[in-house]
Parts: structure tokens; C-alpha cells; sequence
């Protein structure tokens, strides 16, 4: 697993205009047009139609009638579709307003949760970098207590238990690295970046 692929697409910020071409919040407004189309389409069928109507009739054969043609003009409109028309448009207006709320509340939820997952991810950095240091004083107590060891001024225990602490250094260092690299692959998939980092 290579994560500098992961790690090289990290956003440097969470700006606006990242969060809203985030995957959850295109859907969102998809869903919202969606609505507004509706709006209009309901409120279209509600007016008058306007079209151009034309009928040309020419006789059959040695009929003596004069061929007909008439171009004009014609207007439609339902008279009475009762009050279904009002609260479908009532309806799609409700639908319409919680869509804009579940927008902005997407929208401030991504940023919030963007924060969050940033702070992690500088935290880990920081916590691997403490690991790695103790990692290192750690192995160099070691290398003096081997020495200490040979002219009898450290014991077999002490050696031991450096290089338990050691490991243990270690381990928390691959705990860390694993978190840190969790938390960046989730924050490039809520952003819809990940495919785009595992195919270039």
C-alpha cells in the first residue's frame, strides 16, 4: 500500500467550493432542481396554452367543392381543476424549502466534519513524529545498555525491558500511521476525490 498517493491529493484547505462539489451535496441539489422543475412544470399545466393550428382540406377527384385552408390561432385552458392545483404547488413548495435546509445543513456539517477530520490527521502527524523519536532515544538506551551490559554495569533485565519499550514505540507508530491514513482516504472519499487519487 502506497498511501504518498492518498497523502499527495490531501486539499491544502477546506474552502466552500470543495465542500459543495462533494458527491452527498451534488446528489442534494440534483434532488433540488429536481423539485424546482416540477414547480414550473405544475404551474405551466395551471396557465394557458398557446398554439398554431392549422387544416388544409383539398376535394377528391372532379369534386366541385373548393379546397379549404384555414391557419390560426388557438388557446387553451382547463377551467376547473378545483384546489388540486393549489396544494400541489403548496406540496412541491414544502418539498422544495426542506431541500434548500438539508442543503445548508449538509453544507455545514461537511465543513464542520472537514475540520474535524484535518485536526485528526495533524494530530496523528504529530503523534507519529513523537513515536519515532521515542523510538529512536529508545534504541540508543539500548545500544548503551548493551555496552553497560558487557562490563557488567547494566543487567539482561534492563536490556529487555528498552527494547519492550522500543517495540512498544514502534507498534504505536504503525497504530498512528494506520489512523492517519484512514482518516485522509475518508476525507478525499466524502469529498469525491478518492477514485480520482487511485487513478492517476
Amino acid at each position: 500500500y502506497e498511501n504518498k498517493i492518498i497523502d499527495s491529493q490531501i486539499p491544502n484547505s477546506g474552502d466552500d467550493q470543495l465542500i459543495l462539489r462533494s458527491p452527498l451535496i451534488q446528489a442534494e441539489f440534483a434532488a433540488y432542481q429536481a423539485s424546482e422543475a416540477t414547480l414550473a412544470s405544475v404551474l405551466a399545466n395551471d396557465s394557458f396554452v398557446v398554439a398554431f393550428e392549422s387544416r388544409l382540406s383539398r376535394p377528391f377527384g372532379g369534386s366541385s367543392y373548393d379546397s379549404d385552408e384555414a391557419l390560426g390561432l388557438v388557446m387553451r385552458k382547463e377551467l376547473y381543476r378545483g384546489k388540486e392545483t393549489g396544494y400541489e404547488v403548496r406540496q412541491i413548495e414544502a418539498e422544495i424549502k426542506a431541500k434548500i435546509s438539508r442543503l445548508k445543513s449538509l453544507q455545514k456539517d461537511g465543513r464542520l466534519k472537514l475540520k474535524s477530520v484535518r485536526k485528526k490527521i495533524e494530530t496523528m502527524a504529530d503523534a507519529i513524529d513523537l513515536s519515532q523519536k521515542t523510538a529512536k532515544d529508545t534504541s540508543d538506551e539500548i545500544a548503551y545498555l548493551r555496552q553497560q551490559l558487557i562490563i557488567g554495569g547494566s543487567t539482561l533485565d534492563k536490556v529487555l525491558a528498552a527494547e519492550a519499550r522500543l517495540y512498544e514505540a514502534q507498534s504505536k507508530e504503525i497504530d498512528f500511521k494506520a489512523e492517519k491514513q484512514v482518516a485522509e482516504a475518508k476525507m478525499l472519499a466524502g469529498l469525491g476525490l478518492l477514485m480520482e487519487a487511485l487513478t492517476k
